[in-house]
């Protein structure tokens, strides 16, 4: 008979896990602090010197043009990018990649995890206590606006246009594209399970569960409900959800 005695209690198992990744953390911060020098002195100026953004050394900052707001009090670490991943990924072979060339405002404090992407051309808008917990892609070239209280899972992707441009053959000296870029609007308290694809001119109400796997080809203006399936329907209405 198997003797489980010097096995954990779970207890003690995440009481361990916590330890080891504020420490985790803390030598994260310590290693980025360069990076994070430069990123708050380029877009605060002197005002920077609080460190109110935090970057992870693993952090490719691929264009550092246009601007970011916060529309808060500053304070230290209140927006962290590209720090550690979960555990079921390789953290030593991904990086948090930085692209703006338009307009990023932050409410509050927000997170957004290690191997991440952040494209923006256009204003994009990200709401306080905004979680992306692990790979994702946010890629704004008009207008993305993220409520308060956003959780975003592994593998998740907001795209407000494309990337081609597609005209109209039969009209082509004209120019005029087929494919215009539609903002997305999500409202307070969502929560977008894994491998959710949220595509253009979606608007998403409050306190929203969207299932894993769902491709958001419309839009949901009700809340407390749960939407999932392709194509997307509501499962369940009368919701509420927490971390």
């Amino acid at each position: 008979m198997m003797d489980y005695s010097s096995y954990e209690k779970p207890e003690e198992y995440w009481e361990k896990k916590s330890k080891k990744t504020k420490l985790v953390l803390i030598v994260q911060v310590l290693l980025g602090i360069p990076k994070s020098i430069l990123f708050n002195l380029h877009y605060f100026g002197l005002k920077g010197i609080k460190l109110p953004v935090l970057v992870s050394s693993k952090t490719k900052m691929r264009k550092m043009k246009g601007s970011i707001l916060i529309n808060a009090p500053y304070k230290t670490g209140m927006i962290k990018l590209g720090f550690q991943a979960p555990e079921m990924y390789d953290n030593s072979k991904l990086s948090f990649v930085w692209i703006n060339d338009g307009l990023v405002e932050f409410e509050n404090t927000a997170s957004i995890r290690n191997g991440s992407v952040i494209r923006n051309y256009g204003h994009l808008i990200i709401g306080n206590k905004f979680h992306i917990s692990a790979p994702s892609r946010i890629i704004c070239y008009k207008h993305i606006r993220f409520g308060s209280n956003v959780l975003i899972g592994w593998d998740c992707e907001f795209a407000d246009g494309d990337a081609h441009k597609i005209y109209d053959s039969t009209d082509f000296d004209k120019k005029e594209r087929k494919n215009v870029n539609k903002p997305i609007i999500i409202g307070d308290r969502v929560w977008f399970s894994a491998h959710v694809k949220t595509l253009k001119g979606v608007i998403v109400g409050n306190d929203t569960v969207i299932a894993e796997g769902t491709v958001l080809s419309k839009s949901f203006k009700e809340n407390n409900i749960v939407v999932g399936g392709n194509p997307p329907k509501i499962l369940k209405k009368d919701i509420v959800w927490e971390i």
